[in-house]
């Protein structure tokens, strides 16, 4: 671990790490393996409600910190050595007019790299950014609206790189698991075609799966507003968890060799776009489904009166 640490010397007294926490199960676990390579600027944004809000004083932080590069990471991500040395040094290398850079983790729950749970942001620009912030207590993706303002603005942002950072959404409390499947049912509803089908073939060896499964079935019926903040599921998952006979998870208290996770994890193969449809009814009973494909039909036409506003 010293080796490795000594791999980020570089580093330290040029970037600030924020850790955005709403309590989740490897909070403590995410902020130590950060520690144990050197890193002492790290400062915990924790229980900050809405998640617009959230954003906004880790963004703040980073600019009270003035170091050239402040690190947004989500509690529910374990990073390893190597990703975090391949971020930083893309850093580095990347052009001065480039914001933000997003590495990719592995996501236990879409089974496959992907970008989630982290943003390194030249600290110069984020005042500028603070403007593009999205108010309203609603905002599903408000990190990524107030990046795509900012590219609209003229300023470059990097995502979709072939560096692996860490782990996402590994060894979360079911609460946090429930909440997290229901709000994936309206942010990425055109995956149900792959995730059902994952998670079904993983529900007898884990039941993460299957609270996850249940979350995401509760919230296609769902008639109300859904918000990302993590209050107005609570309930809901709570009930859940008692439905599925199972138990509140412990504290984490185990160490995670996240190197061994990602070497060892089965990669799912993606479905080819022709066959999403056809998936997804098989996936979804009668009216289920009719709501599945009003709510892909209704994003198309609120993204395309977007743009004519625009």
């Amino acid at each position: 671990m010293v080796a490795e640490a000594n791999l980020f010397e570089e580093f330290w007294d040029t970037t600030t790490i924020v850790i955005r926490s709403v309590g989740e199960r490897t909070v403590d676990l995410c902020e130590q393996n950060l520690r144990d390579l050197g890193f002492t600027k790290i400062i915990r944004v924790e229980n900050v409600k809405p998640l617009c809000d959230c954003l906004r004083k880790a963004m703040e932080i980073g600019i009270e910190e003035n170091r050239k590069w402040t690190l947004n990471l989500d509690a529910d991500v374990l990073v390893r050595a190597r990703g975090l040395h391949e971020l930083l040094k893309l850093g580095q290398s990347t052009p001065e007019d480039v914001f933000a850079i997003q590495a990719q983790v592995l996501c236990k729950f879409f089974g496959e790299i992907r970008d989630a749970g982290n943003h390194l942001y030249r600290t110069e620009y984020i005042k500028h950014a603070l403007n593009f912030i999205p108010k309203q207590f609603d905002a599903i993706r408000p990190e990524s609206d107030m990046i795509n303002a900012m590219n609209e603005a003229g300023y470059l942002s990097m995502k979709q790189n072939p560096i692996t950072l860490g782990l996402h959404d590994f060894e979360q409390y079911y609460c946090d698991i429930y909440r997290k499947a229901f709000i994936h049912a309206f942010k990425h509803k055109r995956y149900y075609f792959k995730l059902s089908p994952f998670w079904r073939s993983k529900v007898d060896s884990d039941p993460d799966y299957h609270i996850a499964l249940k979350g995401f079935s509760d919230a296609i019926m769902h008639l109300g507003d859904v918000s990302i903040n993590k209050d107005q599921q609570q309930k809901q998952a709570e009930i859940a968890i008692n439905e599925l006979s199972l138990k509140e998870k412990d504290s984490l208290s185990c160490l995670i060799d996240v190197d061994d996770v990602i070497n060892n994890f089965d990669i799912t193969q993606k479905i080819k776009p022709k066959h999403r449809a056809a998936n997804t009814f098989n996936e979804l009973s009668g009216f289920k489904y009719l709501r599945w494909k009003f709510g892909c039909k209704l994003d198309r036409v609120v993204k395309f009166l977007h743009r004519g506003l625009d």
